[in-house]
């Protein structure tokens, strides 16, 4: 093995492994991309190249944001496609640039100032990392969900479905951007400049098609990628990450713990369109329920779970966002009328979380002491 293959697989695949000890989630994000390593002399410089375009990026935007830029968005969303580790990097370089680089003004003390900041970050990171996870999950369920579809048929089965699910969640993270993105405004006094959001309302289709140009893209590139070094470099670490979760969720405090962290973050991202603390704090209830729920439903089998993972993810993801999407659309146009505020946005956003918590749900990944032996496993 060459020095360059030993820092590819050490880049690649070790410091993953090294990640998912903690948390598996991690080690699939940074382990995410691994098929560069066909081409070492890009694997290696493919991720501070990312970071570095990133800080490069944070500290020289124009606005208080990254969405005054459809360009920004576009070529971020791009870089995640190509690989959720790249797509971290990517947002990492771009907090760092922005944060402490960038000479725009920022308003406001560390509360009102930088928390909408951080919001911002990891809305981003839903764009650049969550998504191409989401994309990842989708075809890696593929063969076990489609299984009388002719293997010859797979790679292009699979290009459509990467194009649909990235390109779907593009299109629902333009239409949520704007609302997640309001504190960076609101937490000053001031409001939403029209310039920050007219590239999301009107060019939304550009970040579509990046997206979903991106995904196809990236499944041809893993196919001609296809060799015996990438083979082991991936065996390597699907096993390692495969051999975290066999121990199935976490449980007793630390699962609280990562129910309570979840929650809490998740009514961050929506204090734009929270306007009492009574508010968010029934937000903060039902989102930590919802997870709540969802843990135990992956912790454990029940038929419920299963009846709905029949139905193969590629199939339950674009009807989740149809159906969240449409369901908003309802509440919004009904209850505009009635309410005041921002309540009939914050609603629409919890029926979202629900309908796409549910239908998304994986298959139960459960403790050696409940499996069937006789049953395969749920990857």
């Amino acid at each position: 093995m060459s020095f360059f293959d030993r820092v590819t697989r050490f880049l690649w695949v070790r410091i993953p492994l090294l990640a998912a000890r903690w948390w598996p989630g991690a080690g699939i994000v940074l382990g995410d991309g691994h098929y560069l390593g066909r081409w070492p002399y890009i694997a290696i410089p493919a991720i501070p190249l990312a970071c570095a375009g990133g800080v490069v990026t944070g500290a020289m935007h124009e606005g208080r944001t990254f969405t005054y830029s459809m360009l920004i968005m576009a070529l971020f969303a791009v870089a995640g496609q190509a690989g959720a580790c790249l797509g971290l990097w990517t947002t990492i370089g771009y907090a760092i640039g922005d944060l402490f680089l960038n000479d725009g003004p920022r308003n406001g003390g560390p509360l009102t100032g930088i928390v909408p900041d951080l919001i911002s970050y990891v809305l981003l990171g839903l764009l650049t990392v969550i998504l191409p996870v989401l994309v990842l999950a989708t075809r890696r369920a593929m063969p076990m969900e489609v299984r009388r579809v002719p293997r010859v048929l797979m790679p292009w089965l699979s290009g459509l479905c990467a194009a649909i699910v990235a390109g779907g969640g593009a299109f629902l993270w333009a239409k949520a951007a704007p609302l997640v993105i309001q504190p960076v405004f609101t937490w000053t006094g001031g409001r939403p400049e029209e310039i920050a959001l007219a590239p999301l309302r009107d060019n939304w289709w550009v970040l579509v098609l990046s997206a979903g140009w991106a995904a196809v893209v990236r499944v041809v590139a893993e196919h001609e990628a296809v060799s015996d070094k990438v083979l082991d470099l991936s065996g390597e670490l699907w096993d390692g990450l495969l051999a975290r979760f066999e121990a199935g969720p976490r449980t007793g405090v630390g699962g609280l713990v990562v129910v309570g962290l979840g929650a809490a973050g998740a009514t961050l991202m929506l204090s734009g369109l929270i306007g009492t603390y009574l508010q968010a704090i029934v937000v903060l209830i039902f989102l930590a329920s919802l997870l709540f729920v969802r843990f135990f439903l992956v912790s454990v089998d029940t038929g419920l779970v299963w009846l709905i993972t029949k139905v193969p993810l590629a199939i339950r993801l674009p009807i989740a966002a149809g159906l969240a999407y449409g369901a908003g659309r309802l509440v919004i146009g009904t209850l505009t009328s009635h309410t005041s505020g921002q309540m009939p946005l914050l609603l629409s956003a919890c029926l979202a979380a629900l309908l796409l918590t549910v239908l998304s749900l994986p298959r139960p990944v459960l403790r050696p002491e409940f499996r069937d032996s006789s049953e395969p496993h749920a990857w």
